[in-house]
């Protein structure tokens, strides 16, 4: 599984996006999940200032022209193959807090075969979703989530 799930980027590229052009979880997911470059996944971005809307990956995703299933508006904690979106829970998503609070506080990863990209752990190496979950739970506060959409991939491809 290692070897299928390598990255075509280092460190070094990892800190040269996120220098040059703010590339954030976003961008590293897809690149992840769709086994390309930082700078292929540039190239697919539109007006991009640094974060992602839901739009945005799907229309990164048809730049492209990565063959997805998207799934929205849901609440469940199961991660699927290909880029999640996970919306951090805290008081911004009480009631009578303005929706666009909880954007502040979302996040996206790449999963397949168990093993989980996430730049909040470490933008550059796959690592299996059990230790994501412990990062997740070492926290002070314990980050809790649930994931709101995901573009399923049938397998991990090359593009």
């Amino acid at each position: 599984m290692a070897d299928e799930l390598s990255l075509k980027y280092n460190e070094r590229d990892s800190a040269h996006a996120n220098l040059t052009w703010k590339a954030s979880c976003g961008p590293h997911s897809i690149a992840a999940a769709c086994n390309l470059t930082l700078e292929q996944v540039r190239a697919a971005l539109v007006d991009y200032k640094g974060w992602m809307s839901p739009t945005q990956i799907t229309q990164a995703l048809k730049n492209l022209k990565q063959p997805f299933a998207l799934s929205q508006n849901l609440k469940t904690k199961q991660l699927c193959e290909g880029v999640n979106r996970i919306q951090w829970e805290g008081p911004w998503l009480n009631r009578g807090v303005p929706p666009q609070a909880a954007y502040r506080h979302t996040h996206y990863v790449a999963h397949f075969g168990g093993m989980v990209l996430c730049t909040a752990c470490t933008p550059t190496q796959w690592i299996p979703v059990h230790l994501w979950q412990e990062h997740l739970r070492s926290q002070d506060p314990p980050w809790a989530y649930h994931i709101t959409h995901y573009w399923r991939f049938s397998k991990r491809v090359s593009l």
